[in-house]
């Protein structure tokens, strides 16, 4: 009972630390995007503003009534 409890363990913390190191991001990673990321949030949001059901109607021109 007690090798099985070490060896759950073991098998436990490993996996953590293994899933610790994979998912870590660096500091510097995080301050700057990249280009490919800066574009795509671009296109998304023109995408998104293409597809808005908000539409402003174009300014009616006054003209002086005869």
């Amino acid at each position: 009972m007690p090798v099985r409890i070490a060896l759950a363990t073991g098998v436990s913390c490993c996996l953590g630390l293994a899933t610790y190191a994979g998912t870590r991001v660096e500091v510097d990673d995080r301050s700057e995007p990249s280009a490919e990321a800066v574009a795509e949030r671009a296109a998304l949001a023109d995408e998104r503003a293409s597809r808005s059901l908000e539409r402003t109607a174009p300014a009616t021109p006054i003209s002086p009534t005869p």
